[in-house]
Parts: structure tokens; C-alpha cells; sequence
């Protein structure tokens, strides 16, 4: 199994169908939302994720519009991380039970196991 993690800014559409394609939809407290190419959504499958980073509550409205407005839980895998040392992760699992949102809560493992410092993990 291959999976491919993209920024969702370029298109989707010269995957091999086979690979797992991980869309990160960028929200604005990373200041890169106006990147995404939204045209990307119509090229994910059941298999497939879209994966928000969450650092404020303006961030998690942010994704719950995107994920409504394009109906990503029916379409596809939606997991939701938050920021690293930013945002806790308890605050964000409570905002995702408390709304019952059917999305994965993700921890960014690779910050826990690596120095800060550490590229290309």
C-alpha cells in the first residue's frame, strides 16, 4: 500500500487510483487556506483522507464549514489534528464529542518521537 500526503495546492488528478491520497485542507490560522485546490475533493474516494490541523476554534469552525459544505464524512476519511504544543489535544476531542462529529482525532506522532529540530521525518 502507498500512501501519499499532499498540501492539497496541486492537482490530485495524475495519482496512480491505486495509492491512498491524504489531502491536508489548510485552515487559516496556518495562513495557507487560500492554496488549497478545492477541485481535489472530487478526486477522493472511501479510502482516501483529508486531514485538517487545527489550531484555534476559528480553525475547527473553519473545518466543520469545509466538511459540511462538501460532505467529506460521506466521502471520505476526515481526521482532525491539532496544532503541536499549541492547541491541546483534550480541548480539540472535546469540541469533536460535543458536536458528535464522525471524524479521527490525530495526533502528530512524528513531533512526540523527534527533536524539534528533526526534518524529513
Amino acid at each position: 500500500t502507498v500512501l501519499i500526503e499532499t498540501g492539497g495546492s496541486i492537482s490530485l488528478n495524475k495519482l496512480d487510483p491505486r495509492v491512498v491520497k491524504i489531502m491536508d485542507i489548510k485552515c487559516p490560522g496556518s495562513k495557507m487556506e487560500a492554496k488549497v485546490d478545492f477541485s481535489n475533493i472530487d478526486l477522493l474516494t472511501k479510502k482516501d483522507e483529508v486531514k485538517f490541523v487545527i489550531l484555534t476554534v476559528d480553525d475547527y469552525r473553519y473545518a466543520k464549514d469545509i466538511i459540511s459544505r462538501y460532505d467529506l464524512i460521506s466521502l471520505t476519511n476526515v481526521l482532525m489534528s491539532p496544532v503541536h504544543e499549541q492547541l491541546r489535544s483534550q480541548i480539540l476531542a472535546d469540541w469533536i464529542l460535543a458536536d458528535g462529529l464522525d471524524v479521527r482525532l490525530q495526533l502528530q506522532f512524528h513531533k512526540y518521537i523527534w527533536a524539534k529540530d528533526t526534518r524529513k521525518v
